[in-house]
């Protein structure tokens, strides 16, 4: 299983990689990019992201078994803190985020540009997700030096790499979001959502995979 959901993340990132190729095209010419194409690449992403969220599930379930076994009790109780520190980081931003998603999918489409202006520029969304956006990774890395040193210059969001790309939440609102149609800030918006998935998922089965309980490390 794990395996597998590592040939999603690539093949994620890849859609991901798209995305962005398409939106900025989409910014000097956009009769070539059909509204279609993104409808198309939100339904994957958003079939990907569930697929995220239920790992995620089971591994904090899997984990809170181990709280009820005597055996396992103490360790359990230690790395379920662990992880519930990152769920609760994570879910706070996700939360955000799919309320940005279900705002713009009640919009009316006829006047999409305006309506995508109106939610992220004029009532001040993009910059609220900027700042959201660093939030998880910032909190985790702060009460946990462990996996800030695993995933520090790793993780999709936090990492240096994004930050310098978007040092100010205007070129950020710029690229993703000013100019452009519901499907395309709907696909920005699950990009993001995936990132956050990922980061998450991974984190917590760093986590289960770094317990060894009676010489048997616990990765399943």
């Amino acid at each position: 299983m794990l395996a597998l959901l590592k040939i999603l993340i690539k093949r994620i990132q890849v859609v991901g990689l798209l995305i962005c190729v398409l939106i900025l095209n989409a910014c000097s010419d956009r009769e070539k990019n059909s509204s279609l194409i993104f409808e198309e690449l939100n339904e994957s992403l958003e079939r990907s992201n569930k697929i995220f969220e239920g790992q995620i599930k089971s591994s904090i379930l899997g984990i809170e078994s181990l709280t009820k076994n005597p055996v396992t009790f103490e360790i359990g109780e230690r790395i379920l803190k662990r992880a519930e520190t990152v769920n609760s980081s994570y879910s706070q931003t996700i939360f955000f985020v799919d309320s940005l998603i279900k705002l713009l999918k009640s919009k009316n489409y006829t006047e999409e540009k305006e309506i995508v202006k109106k939610v992220f520029q004029k009532d001040n969304n993009a910059n609220i997700l900027y700042e959201k956006l660093f939030k998880p990774g910032r909190e985790v890395f702060k009460v946990d030096e462990i996996i800030k040193k695993e995933f520090e210059n790793y993780e999709p969001i936090s990492n240096v790499k994004f930050r310098n790309s978007f040092k100010d939440f205007k070129k950020f609102e710029q690229i993703f979001f000013i100019d452009k149609s519901i499907p395309e800030a709907i696909a920005s918006l699950l990009k993001f959502k995936n990132d956050l998935l990922v980061s998450e998922f991974e984190m917590i089965t760093f986590i289960r995979n770094s317990v060894a309980i009676d010489a048997i490390v616990y990765d399943k």
